[in-house]
C-alpha cells in the first residue's frame, strides 16, 4: 500500500511540474520573435524560459510514480503467476513418461 500511495504521490507530483512549465513555455512561444530550427519554436520557448530542467525532472518523477504503482499493485500477482508457471514447468512428463496428479495444480491461480 506504501508503493501505491509513494507512488500516486510521485505521478501527481510530476503531473503538477509538468504542467505549468509547459504552459508558460507555450505562452511565451507565442510571441517569441525568432527561434532556430533543432529545437524548433517550442524548444527554443522552453530553453528561454529555464523549463528544460524542470520537465526531465516531471518526466522522472511521472515515470518512477507509474513504475511505483504498478509494482505496488501487481506485485503479488506477478509472484503467483511466475510460481505457478514454475510448478507447471516442474510437472511435465520427460521423454513420453505419464505424470499421474491432479489437474487443479496446474490450473491458473485465482486471486
Amino acid at each position: 500500500m506504501k508503493k501505491i500511495i509513494a507512488g500516486a504521490v510521485l505521478l501527481l507530483g510530476g503531473i503538477a511540474l509538468y504542467l505549468p512549465v509547459h504552459l508558460r513555455a507555450a505562452d511565451y512561444s507565442l510571441t517569441l520573435g525568432g527561434w532556430t530550427t533543432p529545437p524548433g519554436r517550442f524548444g527554443t520557448a522552453l530553453q528561454n524560459t529555464v523549463g528544460e530542467a524542470p520537465t526531465r525532472f516531471a518526466i522522472l518523477f511521472m515515470t518512477v510514480g507509474t513504475l511505483l504503482l504498478l509494482w505496488g499493485a501487481w506485485a503479488d500477482d506477478v509472484v503467483r503467476l511466475v510460481r505457478w508457471s514454475q510448478k507447471r514447468a516442474n510437472s511435465r512428463p520427460v521423454n513420453g513418461e505419464s505424470v499421474k496428479g491432479n489437474d487443479d495444480e496446474t490450473s491458473l491461480p485465482s486471486s
